[in-house]
């Protein structure tokens, strides 16, 4: 009984994370995955598809999902399709390539994440006895969709800092994150815009949105030191902000330009464009 409770609670944190919301498509330019280990627990939303022989099927954002898990690949928004169990996963000449079986362990089938020379993923494949055959294409970004990004997104080559008065009324918008800086393996992914995520450093406050959510942090003091990273040999300045009753606190890492080269906050890295 106990076993089968802990397969449940892998299998719902798993689903969770299929089903929680994605307002915008998964570009092919938004994150690299130079290792095959950096699939698990990412989620691909196409923007196209085609099942066997027909044509391209539209599909607006977050109706089609491909979530990859540790054991479990799951795509929602095909009808036909559902959970398939992980058997074995490798890395080819295209990209990376996972044998599944269904729920059932009767039919198996064969998913490929076919990735580009700079290892950007392109489309996902998927063929089944059972089930045929689909691919699923990611969108790449258009004109339109570049200048809207240079727009809403803060700059790093406009954003410098000369003194400690430039951090006053200082708004960051960033452009990408890091999740779980700890972890090794962890690589850099593009913040949609519709997560609204922003840092304004006031005189007296910290405010911090995200997801149509604020927060406000009393700012008690800023601190600026010499910065001495072996695997970051630019970054010359830190600048930490303190704030009250918080152990995480914001760490800015400027470089030899006086560029906010990152920024650190809750265990995650920020960048700008």
């Amino acid at each position: 009984m106990k076993k089968l409770l802990i397969t449940i609670l892998v299998i719902f944190s798993q689903f969770a994370v299929a089903n929680s919301g994605f307002e915008d498509y998964t570009y092919q330019k938004d994150r690299p995955f130079n290792d095959i280990r950096q699939l698990q627990g990412q989620t691909f939303v196409p923007q196209t598809y085609t099942a066997g022989t027909f044509g391209k099927t539209d599909v607006k954002a977050g109706q089609v999902k491909i979530h990859i898990g540790n054991s479990m690949v799951h795509i929602e928004g095909v009808p036909s399709l559902g959970s398939f169990n992980i058997i074995a996963a490798t890395s080819t000449r295209l990209g990376y390539e996972f044998k599944l079986m269904d729920g059932r362990g009767y039919s198996s089938s064969k998913m490929k994440v076919v990735l580009d020379q700079h290892n950007f993923v392109e489309l996902v494949y998927l063929y089944s006895k059972k089930y045929g055959e689909f691919t699923f294409f990611l969108p790449s970004k258009t004109q339109k969709d570049l200048e809207e990004e240079r727009a809403y997104f803060s700059a790093k080559k406009s954003t410098l800092i000369e003194g400690e008065s430039d951090f006053e009324d200082l708004s960051l918008v960033p452009y990408k994150r890091i999740i779980d800086t700890n972890n090794p393996s962890a690589v850099s992914e593009k913040i949609s815009m519709k997560k609204g995520v922003s840092f304004k450093i006031g005189t007296k406050y910290v405010t911090i949105k995200s997801e149509n959510k604020t927060k406000n942090y009393k700012l008690k003091r800023k601190k600026v030191s010499l910065a001495s990273l072996k695997s970051r040999p630019d970054i010359t300045e830190v600048l930490e902000i303190k704030t009250r009753g918080r152990k995480n606190n914001i760490k800015m890492f400027l470089n030899e330009k006086n560029e906010i080269e990152f920024f650190d906050f809750n265990n995650t890295r920020y960048m700008l464009m």
